[in-house]
Order: structure tokens, then sequence, then C-alpha cells
């Protein structure tokens, strides 16, 4: 009777992982939206900087926070339930903006060269992707967020060529990867 018992009940564990390996996967899909809003929204800001066009960068940073919020909300919608690893990957992405934001800060007030904010901004992101790589069984994530860490090395070195560098940045790993996995092919 016992054994019986142990095998139910292991049984309804390994249903129980299936169902959250099911939800991570539905998760991950969802974030290839996250990717590619936030990968055009970075896109449009670093043509909007390369034509110093001032402070548009704030309103397209609005919008970008605007629709993510949408998107959230429709992900709820659609599955009624907020998983741990969902929270865990808001919470990560929360504390990546704040330090984002604080590093635009110092470098505004020439706390350090302002033009080593796009390497430590991208050191940042890179950090993001690499925890979301394990979060969610990513690969792909993991392997790219290595490339912005070169990316973020090669700003530090080479600041002039910031532009070039960061749009290969943005399409490599933000707006390709979004793409795959909406696709389904990872």
């Amino acid at each position: 009777m016992e054994k019986q018992e142990a095998q139910r009940e292991l049984a309804e564990i390994r249903s129980m992982l299936k169902e959250t390996e099911e939800e991570v996967k539905q998760i991950s899909k969802s974030n290839a939206d996250y990717r590619i809003l936030w990968g055009v929204c970075v896109f449009f800001v670093r043509i909007d900087l390369m034509l110093w066009v001032p402070f548009e960068w704030v309103l397209i940073m609005g919008l970008g926070w605007f629709f993510s919020h949408r998107l959230t909300k429709r992900v709820f919608r659609k599955t009624g339930i907020m998983t741990f690893v969902g929270k865990v990957e808001g919470m990560v992405w929360l504390s990546t903006t704040v330090s984002i934001i604080l590093v635009m800060l110092f470098g505004i007030s020439k706390f350090f060269n302002p033009t080593l904010i796009p390497a430590f901004i991208a050191i940042l992101i890179g950090n993001a992707f690499f925890i979301g790589s394990f979060l969610f069984s990513s690969r792909i994530s993991a392997v790219f967020s290595i490339f912005i860490w070169i990316g973020a090395v090669a700003l530090a070195i080479n600041p002039q060529l910031s532009f070039q560098i960061y749009m290969g940045l943005v399409v490599l790993t933000m707006i390709v990867p979004g793409i795959i996995t909406k696709l389904g092919k990872e």
C-alpha cells in the first residue's frame, strides 16, 4: 500500500514539474515580444542620440515601458497566474532598469567618464539576460549575454564606435533572438 501511495505521489510530482516546464516555455515565448519591443526602442533611441535630438529618448523609453506594461497585463489576463519564475524575471529587469537609470545619472553628473555610459549599460543588460537564460533554460540567451559583455568591452575601449557597436548588439542579442523564439526555433 505504501509503495502505491509513493508511486502516486511521485506521478503527481512529475505532473507538477511538467506543468511548470510548460509554464516556463510559455513565459519564454511571451518574452520574445519584450525583446523585440525593447530592441526596437533602443534602436530608435540610438538613432535619436546620433541625430542629437534632445530628450526624445525619454519619450521613446516611456512608450517602451507603457507597451511593456500592456504586454504584461495581456499575458496575465491570458494565463491568470503569475509564476515564481515570472516574478523573479520581473525583479531582475526592474533592478536592471533602476541600475541603468543610476548609471545614466552618475554619468551625466560626471562621477565617471560619460562616454562609458553605454559600456556600463551593456554590462547590466548582459547580466539580466544571463540570469534570464538560466530561469528559462535558454542557451541562446546565455550565448548572447556573452556577446553583450564582449560588446561592453569594445564600447569601453572605443567609445567613438558606440553607435555601430550598440546597433549590432541590439540586433544580434534582442531582435534576432526574439524573432527566433517567436517562431519557435529554440
